[in-house]
């Protein structure tokens, strides 16, 4: 507060619904840092004391807390007196100068629901199963599936068991949809508790009576016990065994003779399909639905904890966290649909109609966090972040054989940032780090890589189903080949606008002398150059060219901006254009037989990225035609737009011959920029190219983003398939196998 700059000025804290400031007494640059944190930047630069930037008022909450720096939150510090406890007055407030610099994914949009994010995770349950039947109590996806039902008391620090007296069905259901869990199963209660001394439990719930429909306990009839944690009629405590949902049971396999490795995905209902879009964790989202083919959002009109809560169930989780409206998790794309049933345990098709109107935008589109279950530590392969700046990034350590190491960099690929991210449960891949010079290694942990060769598809969950090479030697290139990474809650998510795709498809007739900057940026297939040099500086300017041109416009649908991996110190001037590109490879161009065996390709060199189009409240942050190269980057609600009219904006075809194909765009194929969702990046159209007397014809149709099935499969065919074909002419930094 009072500060000159928004980071910097007066601490000041809310507890027990007021706001007020902190000591000086003993206060640290250790202590800044903690504070900072909470304030969403990365740490503390200084600190001032005696009221630097003017006194405060009201309660002087916090004197003398010990902290070690690392905390993300004073709670965890250690404190010498207890909340409003001090001996300070308010002539000795303490001030913080924060760094600029924010923790990725930190924003003013978690202040929104703040209070009600407080609510629902103040309100903790859990399973404890008996140490006999622990082995029998968790299931092979590492979480407890039965036990008895434990509530924590915030009063006294403790978790006590919750009284059977007047439970019922729906009692269960909301507790084990609280758990992260979509049912639950009745059980031989007397086995299960058998020989034990039921009438010394502690109780610290009675008398809960919910109707079923509650995402949360907290919401049911219930009475807390305070001192008397006996007064239970029965001496019976809860003990439930809940039932995981179809995420993490009813698994199908997609295989193909030409795909090597398996994916898999939740089962759907006949009719239906529901999934969850640009979440940073399992089981977050915004909510998109397939209806006749197509997938759209769903309108906020009628959408409540009540819906949502059939969503997380439908998907295989428990009940809905956090229900939100107005496009929380980025604004989607296609169709909106509206409005949502309440009334069935699985959605129903009739209840959806397609809204046209402006009260039913991408800006209104709805999205979910819902419960999943708590995933007990592994005995192998736990993995962790230390040393960096705040809790999402940092030096990556692996336990095995209960020893902490490194992770070797070598061959480091996005796709196991995805994993470790994903498992650590902190989102999204901000970056990678590769021979990491600094954030040093835990005191608890080995200074040197334990575990080399991993390899991860990145749709696994966990890094042991990745696949891992332990002989592959460690340290080629470097002395420090350990890994680091950053996550973030939210991430930029490409997609192709089809629409514009599939218009814009034509044939186009051009002399080379026409195309002076393609000749010169190899945009051009090989006969297009003059055979007696094999060299690309020397083209023919009198040989006729047939190009497939196409624009292409693809929208960030993400959480976040996407931004150019490379630095701008890095980034190529290209003469012909007037400006610099950013990035090498950004969409890729291949024509192919039905097969799948490419025939011809677009050779874009490099690109250059801005915003063009945007929706909604979004507006054009970057440029490339600015000095220096510009801001470069695609803007959350944006679109980059290159009109066919462009150089290279073309397939040329001038050697393929008349017939059926396939043309696909894949955005971002080397997965070099971190994204949501990976297999969103493709586009297929059907094309058929007829030449009759001389009279060119082509016709283009079913230009369309392939489902996550589609999307995989083609994927990894296209990564896996041999190309049939002279290795000549290939832009700079592109690869082919």
């Amino acid at each position: 507060m009072d500060g000159p700059t928004g980071n910097e000025g007066r601490i000041e804290i809310f507890h027990d619904g007021e706001w007020g400031t902190v000591c000086d007494d003993s206060f640290s640059t250790e202590l800044g840092h903690v504070f900072c944190r909470m304030a969403g930047y990365t740490g503390a630069i200084r600190y001032h004391h005696s009221a630097r930037y003017g006194r405060g008022d009201g309660p002087i909450w916090i004197d003398e807390p010990s902290c070690i720096g690392s905390e993300m939150n004073v709670m965890n510090c250690t404190w010498t007196n207890k909340w409003g406890e001090t001996d300070c007055e308010h002539h000795e407030d303490v001030s913080v100068e924060c760094s600029p610099e924010r923790i990725p994914g930190w924003d003013m949009l978690k202040l929104k629901n703040a209070q009600a994010v407080l609510e629902n995770d103040d309100f903790k349950l859990r399973l404890k199963p008996l140490f006999r039947h622990r082995r029998n109590s968790i299931s092979e996806k590492g979480f407890i599936t039965a036990g008895f039902l434990e509530h924590f008391s915030k009063r006294d620090n403790k978790w006590y068991r919750v009284c059977a007296d007047g439970w019922s069905h729906a009692n269960s259901r909301v507790a084990c949809g609280q758990l992260g869990f979509s049912s639950f199963n009745e059980f031989d209660y007397g086995g299960y508790t058998r020989g034990e001394r039921l009438r010394r439990s502690q109780f610290g719930l009675k008398d809960v009576t919910c109707d079923g429909s509650e995402n949360n306990l907290q919401w049911c009839e219930k009475i807390e016990l305070g001192q008397n944690h006996r007064d239970c009629t029965s001496h019976q405590p809860v003990v439930l065994q809940c039932k995981p949902g179809r995420h993490y049971t009813d698994r199908i396999t997609l295989t193909d003779q030409h795909v090597d490795n398996m994916f898999t995905r939740s089962r759907q209902p006949e009719g239906l399909r529901v999934r969850l879009k640009s979440g940073g964790n399992l089981g977050s989202g915004r909510v998109e639905v397939m209806i006749n083919s197509e997938w759209g959002t769903v309108c906020h009109n009628g959408w409540s904890v009540l819906s949502a809560n059939v969503v997380c169930r439908q998907l295989g989780f428990g009940t809905a966290k956090h229900a939100f409206s107005n496009s929380e998790f980025g604004n989607g794309h296609g169709p909106v649909f509206g409005p949502m049933s309440t009334t069935e345990l699985d959605i129903n098709i009739s209840a959806y109609q397609l809204r046209m109107r402006e009260s039913c935008n991408h800006g209104h589109d709805v999205s979910v966090i819902c419960n999943t279950p708590k995933i007990e530590e592994k005995a192998e392969l736990n993995i962790r972040l230390v040393n960096g700046r705040h809790m999402r990034e940092g030096r990556v350590e692996v336990q095995m054989n209960r020893k902490w190491g490194a992770i070797c960099s070598d061959d480091f690929s996005m796709a196991n940032a995805i994993v470790l991210c994903r498992q650590l449960g902190f989102g999204h891949p901000h970056q990678f780090i590769q021979d990491l010079a600094y954030w040093a290694a835990a005191d608890d942990a080995e200074d040197r890589a334990i575990l080399t060769g991993l390899k991860c598809k990145g749709d696994e969950y966990h890094i042991e189903e990745c696949e891992i090479s332990s002989s592959e030697r460690c340290g080629k290139k470097s002395k420090t080949p350990f890994v680091g990474i950053v996550c973030n809650e939210r991430s930029a998510d490409l997609i192709v606008d089809t629409v514009l795709l599939e218009q814009s498809l034509h044939i186009n007739r051009r002399s080379t002398g026409q195309l002076q900057c393609a000749a010169e940026e190899n945009c051009l297939s090989d006969t297009a150059y003059l055979p007696e040099y094999h060299q690309t500086q020397y083209w023919d300017p009198y040989r006729e060219r047939m190009l497939l041109r196409f624009s292409t416009r693809v929208w960030n649908r993400g959480t976040a901006d996407f931004l150019p991996k490379s630095a701008r110190t890095n980034w190529d001037w290209h003469a012909c254009h007037g400006h610099y590109h950013s990035m090498e490879r950004f969409i890729d161009y291949d024509l192919m037989h039905l097969n799948r065996t490419k025939v011809a390709q677009g050779h874009k060199a490099s690109f250059c990225l801005e915003d063009n189009d945007c929706e909604g409240e979004a507006s054009r942050r970057y440029d490339c035609d600015n000095v220096g190269g510009g801001n470069q980057g695609i803007s959350m609600g944006c679109a980059d737009t290159y009109l066919y009219t462009l150089d290279c904006q073309w397939i040329d075809i001038t050697d393929v011959p008349p017939g059926e194909y396939l043309l696909r765009l894949h955005v971002n194929p080397e997965m070099n920029v971190s994204e949501t969702d990976y297999y969103n990046n493709i586009a297929v159209c059907n094309i058929i190219y007829e030449n009759s007397a001389g009279q060119l014809r082509l016709y283009a149709f079913n230009c369309h983003i392939p489902d996550d099935y589609e999307g995989r499969y083609i994927t990894q065919f296209y990564t896996e398939r041999a190309f049939v074909g002279r290795r000549t002419g290939y832009a700079r930094g592109e690869t082919r196998t």
